[in-house]
């Protein structure tokens, strides 16, 4: 990307005698260009409230947009797990391609996409939206919807996420979701249940749902599945020397040590998977990559989120903001998983009844690993 360029292109459009939605939608194509999951424009609140969409909840399936839920009055005409394959009489791939990839900010192909399917539908409030859809039976049907937001009952209840989750599974396999690091007290529900998990079998711990928060969280759960201490991952940041850039010369970086997560007097030493996806991202991705040295302990799902972390905010015209990343982590031995996101040791693709909820075969597989010899 020649950032310079783009940048300086961008200052004449900036410029120009423009509302305040065409300036925003400006900074948000010339800010994906940069594909980074940390770096973002956020209009101000009463333009974010002109984006609405039909009372419809979607899903990316490698490229096809699924319907997981509906409001109660259109689940008759759009049954949840219909496919939509046609917005405004244009493909759902030529639609996606033309009104919503170029906005989004991320470093992976699957979350760009993913984030796509997720808005297909958002406009403008109140306008209108044409689409044609394949039900699960295979009828084929088109109809008009107005963008109202949700203003009814859902067809489905949404799923609840817990800070932490734990129960038993069949065959004494123990399941522990650890839904987001943004709260210490995750850890002290942790170590409150440390003797339940200790008499289970094996273990599952969850991570497809975690978002990030304090990655200093998730290591101080980690600690107790390892007896060596484990390495977290590298990092670096710009440094920005004024002379160098006179010269010309390459900027430089900062390059920052690997943090070491000392084990626990209490070693948790039991067979463990970790599930991990597209939504798994920011610190929850730390814990993927400190992972790597339990070599007992697979990855089971997809690709994770593909970010790094430690955004700087500032603020924009009128109340909107944004947020720059300011260093890139690496595995400490140097791989990369930015841009990638972190890859599973064992790949489950999945399917239309997973994205509805009807079946879950990432954990079916889980499972099926810790019982095998």
């Amino acid at each position: 990307l020649n950032w310079d360029g783009e940048f300086e292109k961008a200052i004449p459009l900036a410029m120009t005698d423009q509302s305040d939605e065409e300036y925003y939608m400006l900074l948000t194509k010339l800010c994906a260009k940069l594909e980074d999951g940390h770096t973002n424009v956020y209009p101000p609140s009463y333009l974010a409230r002109n984006e609405m969409s039909p009372q419809i909840r979607m899903a990316n399936l490698a490229g096809r947009a699924i319907v997981t839920n509906v409001a109660k009055s259109l689940g008759e005409r759009i049954p949840v797990g219909s496919e939509i394959v046609e917005i405004d009489s244009m493909s759902v791939s030529e639609y996606v391609a033309e009104f919503k990839l170029p906005f989004i900010s991320a470093s992976t192909d699957h979350h760009r996409m993913d984030w796509a399917m997720r808005d297909i539908l958002g406009g403008p409030q109140e306008q209108k939206v044409n689409i044609t859809l394949l039900t699960p039976n295979g009828t084929r049907s088109s109809m008009s919807l107005k963008r109202t937001g949700q203003t009814e009952e859902w067809v489905s209840r949404s799923p609840q996420y817990p800070l932490l989750d734990w129960k038993t599974l069949q065959d004494g396999i123990g399941y522990l979701a650890l839904n987001s690091f943004s709260n210490g007290e995750i850890v002290n529900k942790f170590e409150q249940l440390i003797d339940s998990v200790k008499q289970v079998k094996g273990l599952i711990i969850d991570l497809r749902n975690n978002g990030g928060g304090n990655s200093r969280h998730g290591y101080n759960i980690l600690k107790y599945f390892t007896d060596v201490p484990l390495v977290t991952s590298s990092w670096k940041t710009r440094e920005y020397k004024p002379a160098y850039e006179a010269w010309g010369n390459d900027q430089t970086w900062f390059e920052g040590d690997h943090g070491t997560i000392e084990p626990s007097d209490t070693f948790i030493n039991l067979p463990f998977v970790v599930l991990a996806g597209h939504n798994t991202a920011s610190a929850a991705e730390d814990f993927l990559v400190a992972l790597d040295g339990i070599q007992r302990a697979k990855i089971i799902g997809q690709p994770s989120f593909g970010s790094t972390g430690e955004p700087l905010f500032f603020d924009l015209p009128r109340g909107g903001s944004a947020r720059v990343c300011t260093k890139r982590d690496t595995y400490a031995d140097g791989r990369e998983f930015v841009g990638y996101g972190v890859q599973p040791d064992i790949l489950v693709e999945p399917t239309v009844e997973d994205l509805i909820g009807t079946t879950d075969n990432t954990l079916t597989k889980a499972l099926g690993v810790l019982k095998s010899p």
